[in-house]
């Protein structure tokens, strides 16, 4: 239990941090960013053993990033979806 309240503590405090920065460009989320995100979470499930998660950045009442990662349940092993 106390991992995965640190994992939520972290994955929160990540997407406050870059849900506050500036975006220059106009298109809302950079791939490098989307790409980062992506690598470090995949890195937290595998560490913390977390079969599957979905997770949506919001800046300024508008979705930036949505991904879905891992498996709904480990029996069917049907995918995340990120709705």
């Amino acid at each position: 239990m106390h991992r995965r309240t640190l994992l939520v503590s972290v994955l929160v405090s990540l997407c406050a941090v870059v849900a506050c920065q500036e975006q220059e460009r106009s298109d809302p989320v950079e791939e490098e960013f989307a790409l980062t995100l992506n690598t470090y979470i995949e890195a937290v499930m595998e560490t913390f053993e977390i079969p599957g998660l979905t997770i949506a950045v919001t800046r300024g009442g508008e979705v930036v990033y949505i991904g879905a990662f891992g498996v709904r349940s480990l029996d069917s092993g049907e995918p995340m979806k990120a709705e």
